[in-house]
């Protein structure tokens, strides 16, 4: 079969992670594959717009993408100038050096807490300094903008100032930080040596209060102190900036922040009121962020709403205020853009990789059944189509078969357990919308245990009436419930389909169910509001509202601080009396309520059926062992890093880590034939991840 190699290549392009060039015969190629969600490139004109915007996607949507199409639009103008910053990247790379006699004891966690954060707005400023000068010190923007050798240095100037007095604070609030740290360490030894004396001379116990929680609020405070003391982020860095654009007769200097939400919620809060809403707001209309950012994830701080544009790549978000019919979005209009968009995306790229329409014959359905099964499999998430087509490739067309729809259902499922499932189960840093009370763990038993039995239980019930149709591959709950469901679709196991009343006239949400996990459990997929569909997706059959709150009425509870218990289904009424205790009220206490689980959760049982502190691994580390495990080859550190969601920097870190475990080993074999560096896994390796493995379907198997 002709032209699979370029296929793999193809679908490989759609796969790569964060700011990667996409080349063919080294020629970056992002003009020609750049394929815009809405038609005449409606979200890139947006985005090219000189106000801030917050671009909101999943992972795998294309947000980098769009920053790097966007970017290379912006140089184009002489008006404007712009860096691009890997957030993530930073954070990762912002651990502090701390004296060895302080970083071994136990409470220098939360001091090397707040050094992180100190260091990530520290290099955060300085990162943009050194972006900034490095494209001004590039010839064709010295050039393109006509700059004399006199200006250019005015300009260095106001640069090394910026680094002189940044380094300058930072050193002193990191000073104030480890000083005030080891006061508190002497404090709590006195206090610990006074209450053990206690304990010695008294009939009863002596009363030693844990001193964790005053320590974390006092570096916390001591910290948030210092920021405000030292760090005049208009004097260090703002009125130098703006210096710098008058030297340059520049309107707009756009800074490209990506993998924003990829940093915790306290780092994006520093972030956003020491660097992003100062700098936003201060800047005299300069300064334009552009900041990439997964739902629910986003902390807007200080920044006005009303002055920053929203842009949304989610399938509903993206397409639900297209066309509307009696207040609700009309989804065959939605879906014929969204189809549109699967066409483009693919076409525009085919030519590339197919200039003369060879890839036609690489399948055995229809251009339109192919766009329209992609759409149902990825929701119009580009990565997730690189990995389905990549999937196909090995299936397929290595073995001389063409794709067809089963090929794709196939990879969907493959998809499902090997990307979605198995990361959500083994990664305990999963992302997770802020403010969600709900662990993973109790997620993922609503998921399979409750929201899939009732839709198996729904097919065998349609089945049983002879229906027509038996497709239950969506439900709805209404509005006030989504909260619950969020953590649920950011991590792709459903997706908003559609937002409709149902027959009690109140506006929910209709999900649809992963393709690969319908697949899994034999669920029958349909769109659920098309003519041939709609007469039952929205009946009573498919509304969950019962079945989540009945769950969480049993998995959780209210409880307060004197140990009150209080059903979930009250939690409206507590927030009412901003959730303070009905049953201390009666006695005259005031105490604080929350949102507790009450069972043992799946990481629970991990610990209690193996020793779980001989298994110490991150989740990068064992994303790793399973693409090296499942390959049975050596890889290079370019194709690992284009795989795995970290930078080649941070990758190099990791492996270096792994190595010194023993769980991989250097191929020096190939290092020196191809003059690159390869890594394969080590039978140690190889048995710590089929360990882990078999936790996790000992797991699955009695949640089922």
């Amino acid at each position: 079969m002709k032209n699979i190699d370029k296929f793999l290549e193809f679908s490989e392009s759609l796969k790569l992670v964060r700011n990667a060039n996409v080349e063919v015969n080294n020629k970056v190629i992002i003009d020609d594959i750049y394929t815009d969600l809405l038609p005449k490139n409606g979200i890139l004109s947006k985005v090219n717009l000189p106000r801030t915007t917050i671009l909101i996607g999943r992972k795998g949507t294309g947000k980098s993408t769009i920053f790097q199409k966007s970017q290379r639009e912006i140089d184009k103008n002489k008006n404007y100038l712009s860096i691009y910053i890997d957030v993530k990247t930073l954070y990762d790379n912002s651990a502090p050096t701390l004296p060895t006699e302080i970083e071994a004891l136990p409470e220098s966690k939360e001091l090397i807490k707040y050094l992180i954060y100190s260091n990530f707005v520290k290099e955060i400023i300085l990162k943009t300094k050194c972006k900034l000068k490095k494209r001004i010190e590039k010839n064709y923007i010295v050039n393109f903008l006509g700059l004399s050798e006199v200006l250019l240095e005015d300009v260095y100037v106001e640069l090394d100032k910026i680094e002189n007095e940044i380094d300058g604070v930072f050193k002193q609030l990191n000073t104030t930080l480890i000083t005030s740290f080891k006061n508190s360490i002497s404090s709590k030894v006195k206090n610990s040596d006074n209450a053990n004396l206690e304990a010695s001379t008294t009939k009863g116990i002596g009363v030693c209060i844990s001193c964790s929680e005053t320590a974390e609020k006092s570096i916390k405070t001591e910290f948030d102190n210092s920021l405000a003391i030292y760090l005049d982020l208009k004097k260090c860095f703002i009125d130098n900036i703006i210096k710098i654009r008058d030297i340059l007769k520049i309107k707009t200097l756009f800074i490209y922040l990506d993998d924003f939400s990829e940093v915790d919620k306290y780092a994006q809060t520093l972030f956003m009121d020491w660097f992003v809403a100062p700098v936003n707001n201060l800047s005299e209309d300069f300064v334009k962020f552009k900041i990439a950012t997964y739902p629910k994830r986003f902390h807007y701080g200080k920044l006005d709403n009303a002055k920053i544009d929203k842009v949304s790549l989610d399938f509903f978000d993206a397409f639900y205020t297209i066309e509307k019919k009696t207040g609700t979005a009309d989804i065959s209009a939605m879906e014929r853009l969204a189809l549109d968009y699967t066409e483009r995306l693919l076409f525009n790229r085919f030519k590339v990789y197919f200039p003369n329409n060879s890839w036609e014959e690489l399948f055995e359905i229809a251009p339109n059944e192919l766009y329209e099964q992609l759409f149902i499999s990825t929701m119009n998430i580009p990565r997730k189509m690189g990995y389905i087509l990549s999937y196909c490739y090995e299936s397929c067309l290595i073995h001389d078969t063409k794709i067809g729809k089963t090929a794709i259902e196939n990879a969907a499922l493959r998809y499902y357990n090997d990307v979605i499932e198995e990361y959500f189960l083994v990664n305990e840093y999963v992302c997770r919308p802020f403010g969600d009370k709900v662990s993973n763990e109790h997620q993922y038993e609503l998921l399979i245990n409750h929201i899939i039995k009732r839709q198996i239980d729904n097919k065998e019930h349609l089945s049983t009436k002879k229906e027509k149709i038996v497709d239950t591959s969506h439900f709805f709950v209404s509005n006030d419930l989504t909260y619950l469901l969020d953590n649920l679709e950011l991590n792709g196991f459903i997706s908003t389909y559609n937002q409709r009343k149902d027959e009690a006239n109140v506006l929910s949400n209709i999900y649809g169910i992963d393709l690969g996990l319908c697949k899994k459990f034999n669920l029958i997929y349909g769109k659920p509001c098309t003519n041939k569909t709609n007469k039952h997706t929205l009946s009573p059959l498919f509304n969950f509202n019962n079945l989540i709150m009945e769950y969480f009425n049993g998995t959780q509870v209210i409880k307060c601080d004197k140990g009150h218990e209080l059903h979930y289904s009250q939690l409206d009424n507590i927030k009412f009396f901003g959730m303070k205790c009905p049953i201390c009220m009666q006695e005259n206490i005031i105490t604080t309520c929350s949102v507790q689980p009450k069972y043992a959760e799946i990481k629970q049982k991990f610990e209690e059926k193996e020793d779980n502190e001989q298994i110490n691994i991150s989740l990068q580390e064992y994303m790793l062992l399973d693409i090296l495990k499942k390959s049975q080859k050596s890889i290079s550190y370019e194709k690992l890093s284009s795989n795995v969601d970290v930078s080649l920097n941070s990758l190099q870190k990791l492996i270096e880590k792994m190595l010194n475990k023993g769980w991989i080993e250097m191929d020096l074999d190939l290092d020196r034939a191809l003059n690159k560096e390869f890594v394969r896994i080590t039978s140690k390796g190889a048995r710590l991840f089929d360990k882990i493995n078999k936790i996790i379907n000992r797991v699955k198997i009695e949640k089922l």
